[in-house]
């Protein structure tokens, strides 16, 4: 009997310590956690940014502007020439073309549309065109030929190589997919003075 009864009390004594360790474990998970889950800061060029993950998008606040990326600055595997973020920044006016056959359209028109936002949020007016005629887009015609030192041309091309250059005053990068959603973050963040 007294057998019993001991083993009882060990098995009382067990459920009460694992109960113990269990609700011990849900308290530290539940406070242990870091409530700021959602801010991620970077150092860059010897000043923090502190990015809040918001919707899919990294949101900063820069100039008492909030800016929303699509990717952090580290996360875009190409890099812009200062010839070519200073051409963009001291610009008045920006046009930015494509060809309205390419098969990246819907990537290009997200691409354009955060890109003339942001280009006029630094007081840039941006002018959207196409190459060539098409029923789709009713823009008007814009290509290299029409760049001036005073009004840069940003052609977005699509390709499998991923480039971006400057000749004549005409911007070309050239990218598949989410590289035209990287090149508008890139050219954000280049005039922002992040990168």
């Amino acid at each position: 009997m007294k057998r019993n009864n001991r083993e009882k009390i060990n098995k009382v004594i067990l459920s009460v310590i694992i109960a113990v360790v269990m609700v011990s474990s849900i308290i530290g998970f539940l406070y242990g956690t870091n409530g700021n889950e959602n801010i991620l800061k970077y150092d860059i060029k010897n000043k923090t940014y502190s990015f809040i993950r918001e919707n899919n998008m990294y949101i900063l606040a820069i100039d008492k502007q909030k800016i929303g990326f699509y990717y952090l600055p580290f996360d875009i595997n190409f890099n812009m020439s200062d010839e070519i973020s200073d051409k963009i920044r001291t610009s008045k006016a920006v046009y930015i073309t494509f060809n309205p056959e390419t098969a990246y359209g819907e990537y290009i028109d997200v691409a354009r549309f955060d890109l003339t936002n942001g280009l006029a949020g630094k007081n840039i007016y941006p002018v959207n065109g196409i190459t060539a005629n098409n029923a789709k887009y009713n823009l008007p015609i814009v290509n290299c030929e029409n760049a001036t030192s005073f009004i840069p041309v940003i052609f977005m091309k699509d390709s499998n190589q991923t480039s971006l250059s400057i000749e004549n005053n005409c911007i070309k990068f050239e990218g598949k997919n989410i590289d035209f959603i990287k090149f508008r973050d890139l050219v954000l963040y280049k005039l922002y003075g992040i990168l």
